[in-house]
């Protein structure tokens, strides 16, 4: 049997090796959640709806608002239409709960959670409410100190990307996981790995 090649091996205990870390997010603020409630997000943009239901487009106010980067690049009054969600509130991903946690909304996109709600940390004692990735109530923390708890009120993309609500100073949040963005596609590692592989191979048999 052939063994691998030790630039091989080197690329299976790196990839194998790296440790799970909390993931980095950037904070934007959006607007004032007064009149104003989420529409949705996909992987490039968020909608914001304003005013909602059937006074929609009323005194001829736009009431579809779309930010990118946290900045509202334009209004309309016709729905944008956005990519749809990969998952949904119970998708592909979504860990089991703790029995202790109180969760009031969540939702699991393409392996990425996020929940409203508090969980337990050591010891059984209930940490903060806020917004979660996870239910470490310390490293899955990402933000809020009190969101409204209503799955109406949460959305997220495909890149773990979370939008809310957060009653406490009565905005609109956009939590950017800056980590997820910056990841490679597992394809790419994949390519980056078999083309070191080709190239130690043609280098062998230059040597020979």
């Amino acid at each position: 049997m052939r063994r691998l090649p030790s630039l091989a091996l080197l690329i299976i205990a790196v990839m194998t090796a790296l440790p799970a870390v909390a993931d980095t997010y950037q904070l934007l603020r959006l607007a004032s959640d007064d009149s104003v409630f989420i529409y949705g997000i996909d992987d490039n943009e968020v909608v914001l709806q304003n005013p909602p239901g059937n006074i929609c487009g009323m005194n001829q106010i736009p009431c579809y608002l779309t930010y990118v980067n946290g900045i509202e690049v334009s209004q309309s009054f016709i729905p944008p239409i956005l990519s749809p969600n990969m998952g949904g509130p119970s998708g592909p991903g979504c860990a089991p709960l703790p029995t202790d946690a109180v969760v009031s909304a969540f939702l699991c996109v393409n392996g990425y959670e996020a929940y409203i709600g508090a969980f337990p940390g050591p010891g059984g004692s209930r940490g903060p409410a806020g917004i979660f990735n996870g239910p470490d109530p310390v490293t899955n923390y990402v933000a809020g100190i009190l969101p409204v708890p209503d799955q109406r009120f949460l959305a997220e993309n495909s890149f773990g990307d979370i939008v809310y609500d957060e009653e406490f100073d009565g905005n609109i949040f956009e939590a950017i996981d800056l980590t997820s963005h910056e990841a490679p596609e597992p394809n790419t590692i994949l390519m980056v790995g078999t083309g070191l592989l080709a190239a130690g191979s043609i280098r062998r048999r230059f040597f020979r």
